[in-house]
């Protein structure tokens, strides 16, 4: 082991590091920025041993600005997307275990990362992806308002008693 390895590993500093591959995903682009704040903080509690026991509520994001519907709402997100699986839920009953999470993009003891969110594709409506525009035109949000674009009519409207009845 190099000097520098060593002593970098004697400082105890931790550090939350994103290989350009899952900032590149379509998953991770689609994200809003609360979406990252939250993956961030979770991923911050993260020690290299403790993938899917991760534990952090909606409360705890009041820490770092969300609020706890918020914080909900950014955690479904999440978990749609494939960064974060549920490893243990809470309940109504019980109240003081707050959920655990497993994050896809670190292995859990002799498992691979699953990467989940690498699998995620956006949705399509009319060949064009909500999250991300279509070079041929149309107005796109992933926050909501998807215009479709306006094509050509290629069929003429007949109306309803235009045409006569087909030959017998």
């Amino acid at each position: 082991m190099s000097k520098r390895r060593r002593r970098l590993r004697g400082t105890g500093e931790r550090w939350v590091g994103l290989p350009h591959w899952l900032m590149n995903s379509p998953a991770f682009r689609s994200l809003p920025g609360d979406a990252v704040k939250l993956l961030l903080a979770v991923w911050q509690r993260h020690n290299g041993i403790n993938n899917g026991e991760i534990s952090y509520s909606c409360r705890e994001a009041a820490e770092i600005g969300l609020a706890r519907s918020q914080a909900a709402r950014m955690f479904d997100i999440l978990i749609e997307r494939g960064f974060l699986v549920i490893g243990r839920g809470s309940t109504f009953n019980n109240k003081k275990l707050s959920r655990t999470w497993r994050l896809t993009a670190e292995k859990r003891g002799d498992e691979k990362a699953t990467k989940d969110f690498m699998r995620w594709q956006p949705e399509t409506t009319n060949g064009t992806s909500k999250f991300f525009p279509s070079p041929t035109g149309g107005t796109h949000s992933p926050t909501g308002g998807t215009m479709a674009p306006k094509l050509p009519a290629t069929v003429p409207w007949v109306g309803l008693y235009g045409r006569k009845r087909p030959l017998q």
